[in-house]
């Protein structure tokens, strides 16, 4: 989708984040009485068990040093490399809970370890944690989290080999980096995000901040949790800098959850309606010689009408495309509602939305489980055009 990939291309073409313009100061000394500086972001791969773990790191540039210096130095600290411009679709992951039909588990579960945490952290944590959880999206952290004297498994710090656990911890302690402040650990395929606070630096949980604002960069490092990229938009909490306090998240940052995970929450999944590449805006239906509207049309290139591709990281989207002709050439504007299922899980969901210039309307599941799919057509209409005797049309089958 447009809004994901325009969020991971800055990443795709600079493997490491290295900002040299337009950074904000970074508004406090940390506790080893580092200068006063700016900060980077820094996205590197590493591995563990075999499978690649991506690592988001938010460091600071201090006096004397240069953006690739610390870049450079962060990425060693965690044993991780830079991103090369093909492996930008490791940069995230979505949870796969949200989309496998039971409402009882439509949440990440985290533990809080509070030993060695600053004052006043686990209040600003838990509201940062309230923060996402109020955006309009499927997506939702469990509201509270478990109390464990348990390191992350996946942080590198920890006594031990790192391994992924099952469990998502978020612990403070000294990072081996000196410029980290914070970093999140995320797996590829294995569905676990470990935090972790650098207890090296000051922290604040005052407003305005009297020194790195907790309830800020945890926003920003539980975004990564959610499986968010950064965003060039300026402002916006995934942003790749620290310029003070920011405890709100913009349309921007709504809008890329939103993208991973739909909106609402707390029921099963539906087809949703893939956004047009070329949208245009209030589309008209076409005017047509036909007198009926039909799902395909030989002649067009497309004789079944119903098509399925796979999309999104390692092919789990499952896209399911409409064509609709008047059996002459492709009608926009036409409104159509399809009914779509899994006969193997019992996964079933209903869409609807209206076809683009090109007469095609693109149906998108997240996350798709492998199965038998088979999708209907129930209806389509177009001014006083429909396909009434042609639909319902199907089912179209396909095996993912």
């Amino acid at each position: 989708m447009t809004l994901i990939s325009s969020r991971r291309n800055l990443l795709a073409i600079i493997a490491v984040l290295a900002i040299s313009a337009g950074l904000a100061m970074l508004g406090a000394d940390s506790a080893s009485a580092k200068s006063e500086g700016k900060t980077i972001a820094v996205t590197g791969v590493t591995s563990v068990n075999g499978q690649s773990v991506v690592v988001h790191i938010i460091a600071a540039v201090n006096a004397g040093k240069s953006d690739q210096e610390v870049a450079d130095a962060a990425l060693r600290g965690v044993n991780a490399r830079g991103l090369t411009a093909s492996e930008y679709s490791l940069l995230a992951n979505s949870w796969d809970q949200f989309s496998d039909g039971d409402a009882g588990n439509d949440f990440v579960v985290q533990r809080y370890n509070a030993k060695d945490e600053p004052s006043g952290a686990r209040a600003a944590i838990d509201r940062s944690r309230a923060t996402w959880n109020a955006a309009d999206s499927a997506f939702a952290f469990q509201t509270a989290m478990a109390s464990t004297g348990k390191c992350p498994s996946l942080v590198n710090e920890c006594k031990g080999r790192q391994s992924f656990d099952g469990n998502n911890d978020i612990a403070w302690m000294p990072l081996r980096d000196q410029n980290t402040l914070g970093v999140t650990w995320s797996g590829t395929s294995t569905d676990e995000a470990d935090v972790a606070f650098n207890t090296n630096f000051s922290w604040s949980n005052d407003k305005p901040a009297s020194a790195t604002d907790i309830e800020t960069v945890a926003l920003h490092e539980f975004g990564h949790v959610a499986g968010i990229g950064h965003s060039e938009v300026f402002g916006s909490i995934m942003e790749p800098i620290y310029a003070g306090i920011r405890r709100t998240l913009t349309d921007d940052d709504i809008s890329a959850l939103q993208a991973w995970y739909g909106t609402g929450g707390g029921t099963t999944p539906t087809p949703t309606p893939d956004p047009d590449p070329e949208p245009t805006a209030t589309p008209e239906p076409t005017p047509v010689p036909g007198t009926e509207l039909h799902i395909g049309n030989a002649d067009y290139g497309n004789n079944d009408g119903v098509t399925y591709s796979l999309s999104g990281k390692k092919g789990r989207d499952l896209i399911i495309t409409i064509l609709v002709t008047d059996g002459n050439s492709a009608v926009s504007g036409a409104s159509v509602s399809i009914e779509t299922d899994n006969t193997d899980t019992g996964w079933s969901g209903t869409g609807s939305g209206t076809t683009n210039s090109d007469g095609e309307l693109r149906f998108r599941i997240r996350n798709a489980n492998s199965g038998n799919w088979s999708t209907t057509v129930l209806s389509a209409s177009a001014g006083s055009l429909t396909c009434d005797s042609d639909c319902p049309d199907g089912p179209h089958t396909y095996v993912k």
